[in-house]
């Protein structure tokens, strides 16, 4: 049977397609497996996908898939582990269609009050069907409890890009703000009026401010010390994370790129330290996680260098960007940016509560209820019995030390009486075994 030119040229390029669209059903599909947290079916279709690839394909998109597979292999053993954390939306008062991100919290001396950076259009809050705007303006909201108000413009001045960068926990209540003309930018400091607003705001020193960069977030121990995202030279690559030791009232030591433990080829972003300067948090897609930007704690060593990044666990982290974790001032409730599953659209902001705490208060309470209640009180005898055991073991300690000095009771009378009857090596039991009745008493 004879097929025509047309006809053999068609059908080619119809199983062509047909190859092709299967290879990208294999990728999408190990991509959706992810999602289902189903890790190992996810790896066996992206190997599939590798698999139906020509050689040169292979080799374009080969060091892509391998980091697929490599994000399954640990999510597969990280999400056991999950995080006593409780996460919800901020909900549509600060979330629009559009992304907001990068929330802070600022303590007033009546109030708190959310600070976070929006995509929406400035003059159709809280929401709009009209295009997408790359231009990002500063929105403020009251903070009360974990749950935020109704948001309204507040950015302290005028220029094309205006976002958080940070937030100044000493007291004075002050906010940093990135502001860009054109491709580079600077962190300017505001400060609050007495009416609540914020002043236009002034430019950080130029250790911190570079002229070929950009500085797009800030963070600050106690003492002052700075630790900053930018992407100037003589770091890994993308932005990277630096720090400033304080040196005056608002002067700094030249900064210092904080390495390649920390800071990757590609981005890291959402610096923020804690108040001792020995624990920090920030966000990055460059080490290994559950895909796309996650969220990391790196704490400082006994010899004052910083040690190896870890990644903070499900839910914080999820398959897409999670980003920009600050602590509130209420360390019990944190806030993070994603673009997760479930969101209003784009980045939205979620609130982040400890469940480890909101158990603690329960415990207390049904405690509260048991002491009232006689039948129900053998618990609480329970908990006496443990706190002694814990001090029997303590004394124990005490005395494999030689560590215990004489106290003068009824009871170490009756054990030294009792001594000079026994042998030297029962002395040490019995005189335990009288300490260790004590603490009932």
């Amino acid at each position: 049977m004879k097929i025509s030119v047309f006809l053999f040229f068609f059908l080619t390029s119809l199983f062509a397609y047909s190859q092709e669209d299967s290879t990208i059903n294999y990728r999408q599909k190990g991509i959706e497996l992810v999602y289902q947290h189903r890790y190992a079916e996810a790896k066996e279709a992206f190997s599939q996908y590798l698999e139906s690839l020509s050689a040169p394909q292979r080799k374009k998109v080969e060091k892509d898939i391998n980091r697929f597979i490599a994000i399954c292999d640990f999510s597969e053993t990280a999400i056991r582990d999950s995080v006593q954390v409780h996460i919800e939306n901020a909900g549509e008062t600060v979330n629009s269609r559009y992304d907001d991100y990068n929330a802070v919290v600022v303590a007033q001396p009546d109030t708190l009050l959310l600070f976070f950076t929006s995509l929406r259009p400035k003059g159709e809050y809280p929401d709009s069907a009209g295009r997408r705007e790359d231009k990002e303006h500063v929105f403020a909201a009251a903070f009360t409890g974990g749950q935020a108000g109704e948001a309204a413009p507040s950015s302290p001045s005028t220029g094309k890009y205006i976002s958080v960068a940070g937030v100044d926990h000493s007291g004075e209540g002050a906010v940093f703000y990135y502001k860009s003309k054109k491709r580079f930018g600077d962190i300017y400091r505001a400060k609050f009026k007495k009416n609540g607003s914020t002043d236009a705001g002034k430019r950080l020193s130029n250790t911190i401010n570079s002229r070929t960069g950009r500085e797009t977030g800030i963070s600050f121990t106690a003492n002052g010390d700075a630790y900053f995202i930018s992407d100037r030279r003589g770091g890994a690559g993308g932005k990277d994370i630096w720090y400033a030791e304080k040196s005056g009232k608002r002067s700094y030591k030249s900064p210092k790129n904080l390495g390649s433990a920390i800071n990757t080829p590609l981005t890291e972003e959402g610096v923020e330290v804690s108040a001792d300067g020995n624990t920090l948090y920030f966000s990055s897609n460059g080490h290994t996680g559950f895909g796309g930007f996650d969220i990391y704690k790196v704490q400082r060593t006994p010899d004052g260098n910083w040690g190896e990044p870890v990644n903070m666990g499900y839910p914080l982290n999820s398959p897409d960007d999670d980003l920009f974790y600050h602590i509130t001032p209420d360390t019990t409730i944190a806030l993070l940016s994603s673009n997760r599953r479930g969101g209003r659209g784009g980045l939205d902001i979620y609130v982040v509560k400890s469940v480890v705490e909101e158990m603690e208060v329960e415990v207390e309470e049904k405690q509260e209820v048991n002491v009232d209640n006689e039948a129900e009180a053998a618990p609480v005898e329970e908990e006496v019995v443990e706190e002694k055991s814990a001090a029997e073991e303590q004394i124990d300690e005490v005395v494999k030390e030689d560590k215990v000095e004489d106290v003068e009771t009824e009871e170490e009378a009756q054990v030294e009486e009792a001594v000079k009857e026994e042998e030297v090596g029962e002395t040490e039991s019995k005189s335990e075994s009288e300490i260790e009745i004590e603490p009932q008493s």
